[in-house]
């Protein structure tokens, strides 16, 4: 009995050091203690098409937007919208991915659509490095009425202090110089920014 009470202090003392040294970690695991919890994949984006007198675009126009990127110099902070989450009278869907490829180097991968006649989707991918600008990155568009435009030579590049790409996040400009609607028999030049958030990064 002695040896048996003995035992059951000992849990009973080591149980909160444990606890202490592993910082909690089972309160970062969903239900179950099976794997840790994941933040829900986030993004910002707006974008549009745009006309020159050679390209004969008949869509020229603002495309969608999903949350806004902010004023700082107004004090108007960034509002990424999550994934699954309502906006603008329709659904966010985001999934995406940005792993590490090398030095300085990531593979990137995103697609972001907006439901409702207000929405629309915006597919990238290619391997972007930390600084300079990026060529060879593929992108597809499509508006809310439908109409899908593709490149596969598009250029990224950071024009801001805050802009670059890491695991897990990407933040950048995107120029297409000339999108092509094969439906629709007509191209366009595409300008937008996007900025996707707690992608997948391994």
């Amino acid at each position: 009995m002695i040896v048996a009470r003995a035992f059951t202090l000992s849990l009973l003392v080591l149980g909160p050091m444990v606890a202490a040294c592993t910082g909690g970690a089972a309160s970062s695991t969903e239900p179950g203690g099976e794997r840790p919890q994941v933040a829900s994949p986030q993004a910002i984006f707006e974008g549009r098409l745009e006309s020159d007198a050679d390209d004969g675009c008949k869509s020229a126009g603002p495309l969608f937007t999903v949350g806004s990127f902010g004023k700082p110099q107004d004090a108007d902070v960034a509002q990424p919208i999550k994934d699954g989450v309502s906006f603008e009278q329709g659904t966010v869907r985001l999934s995406c991915s940005v792993t590490s490829s090398g030095a300085n180097e990531h593979d990137v991968t995103g697609d972001l659509a907006l439901s409702g006649t207000n929405g629309g989707r915006f597919q990238i991918a290619g391997k972007l490095t930390v600084t300079g600008e990026q060529t060879g990155v593929r992108v597809v568009v499509t508006s809310g009425t439908g109409e899908t435009y593709e490149q596969a030579d598009c250029t990224v590049s950071y024009s801001t202090g805050s802009q670059s790409v890491a695991p897990g996040r990407v933040w950048g400009d995107v120029v297409c110089p000339k999108v092509v609607s094969a439906s629709n028999q007509t191209s366009c030049r595409f300008v937008g920014q996007f900025r996707f958030e707690n992608c997948v990064q391994e």
